[in-house]
C-alpha cells in the first residue's frame, strides 16, 4: 500500500510542491536569521514553521482528494 502511494506521488505536482516549499522555507529562515539575531526572531521563525506546515498539508490533502475523485 505504501509503495503504491509512493508511486502515485512520483513525478506528480504534489511532490514538487512539497519539495519546493520546504527548500524555500528553510532558505528564507536561514536568511532571516542571518540578518536579524535576537530571541524574538527565533520565536517568529518557530511560529512560521509551525503555521506553514499545517497549511501545506491542507493544500496537499486537497490535491490528493481531487486526484482520487478523478480516478
Amino acid at each position: 500500500m505504501i509503495r503504491s502511494e509512493l508511486l502515485k506521488l512520483k513525478s506528480s505536482p504534489t511532490i514538487y510542491l512539497l519539495v519546493s516549499f520546504t527548500i524555500f522555507e528553510i532558505a528564507s529562515a536561514y536568511g532571516y536569521l542571518y540578518w536579524h539575531r535576537n530571541l524574538l526572531t527565533y520565536k517568529n521563525v518557530v511560529l512560521a514553521f509551525a503555521l506553514a506546515y499545517p497549511s501545506l498539508i491542507s493544500v496537499v490533502t486537497n490535491i490528493c482528494f481531487e486526484q482520487e475523485r478523478e480516478a
